[in-house]
């Protein structure tokens, strides 16, 4: 049985479920309540003053607070919301399945709010750079293709319902992983030539994922660095929760190289979870958010933010064309 809009909203909800128990630990450790009270209407930049933490980290973070409801925003303010839910911590002797998330996400947290580094790491060494740089090991490529599999499957498997790509010959996806959005693509539409691209280790850790699903034949795997080698010349690009991976300079440069290897009238998609205007809702994605600022600096997109980065690399308008849970598949034409 095929998921639905609902299903792939509840099964990211319960992904990140642990999520208002450890800001609870976070707020608690620093007082914020106490502090924010007395403070009034307060913004990120002077709560940070006032307790010493870094104001981005810190913005982002009271954005989630706002999600879960402890805080309110107006503007650049933040308050103390007088509807606030209870605490949601525990007060039971027995150690709850996730409470050891709780804590690590907990003590991340306080790491990145003063200063410090808390992103993933193998052997020491900081995986985003390992990754831009393409020094990503077979093991390190199995295990998170293994966890973005089961995380985008569902989700594209949705998304590529969307009768847009009826009207197109062949697409490259960019960063594909497991290929969980070529497989999907090449089963809704056959006449669609798809082409994977992703670093050779992955490559190699998605074959199993294609030979398993007999679409070894059907879909082209392209071993590749998107920072350093070139791209294939197609009609259309897909990144594919990829972009939410890198802060602004390699956001930039990525988007701007996918406009320079298309032609012209050529379709750039992206597919990310998308936040509202203000940035905090829906709750899910604003905890989201909160998970790629402390891993790897980066965070996920409004629109409007996606648009500027688009329009500005010399796209036309990106225009949101379906939804697939808290996900978004957008397209711009250069």
């Amino acid at each position: 049985m095929k998921s639905t809009n609902l299903d792939l909203k509840n099964n990211f909800d319960q992904w990140l479920s642990y999520f208002p128990k450890a800001l609870d630990q976070v707020v608690e450790a620093y007082d914020m309540t106490e502090v924010i009270e007395k403070a009034g209407a307060v913004t990120a930049s002077r709560l940070a003053t006032i307790l010493g933490l870094q104001p981005k980290t810190l913005d982002v973070f009271c954005r989630a607070l706002v999600a879960s409801g402890r805080l309110a925003k107006s503007g650049l303010s933040y308050t103390i919301n007088s509807k606030a839910p209870s605490d949601h911590s525990t007060n039971s002797d027995t150690e709850s399945p996730n409470s050891k998330q709780v804590e690590s996400l907990s003590q991340r947290i306080m790491t990145v709010l003063k200063g410090g580094s808390s992103g993933l790491t193998v052997d020491q060494q900081d995986i985003t750079s390992m990754w831009k740089q393409g020094n990503i090991s077979p093991k390190v490529a199995n295990s998170f293709t293994k966890v973005m599999h089961e995380q985008i499957q569902d989700v594209a498997d949705l998304i590529t319902t969307h009768e847009g790509f009826q009207t197109i010959e062949s697409l490259t996806d960019l960063g594909a992983g497991s290929c969980a959005f070529g497989m999907a693509l090449k089963r809704r539409h056959p006449h669609i030539t798809v082409s994977c691209a992703d670093l050779p280790t992955v490559c190699a850790a998605a074959w199993p994922y294609l030979k398993s699903s007999a679409m070894n034949d059907n879909i082209t795997l392209l071993p590749l660095n998107f920072f350093e080698d070139t791209w294939p010349k197609d009609t259309c690009l897909h990144f594919g929760n990829i972009l939410h991976d890198w802060s602004e300079p390699e956001l930039s440069f990525l988007i701007e190289k996918a406009y320079s290897s298309l032609p012209s009238g050529g379709k750039l998609w992206i597919t990310e979870a998308l936040l509202t205007p203000d940035s905090c809702a829906p709750a899910t994605v604003v905890y989201f958010d909160l998970l790629m600022h402390i891993n790897h600096g980066s965070q996920q997109f409004t629109q409007n933010h996606l648009t500027e980065l688009v329009v500005g690399a010399g796209f036309k308008n990106l225009e949101k064309m379906t939804e697939a849970g808290y996900y978004s598949l957008l397209m711009a034409i250069k």
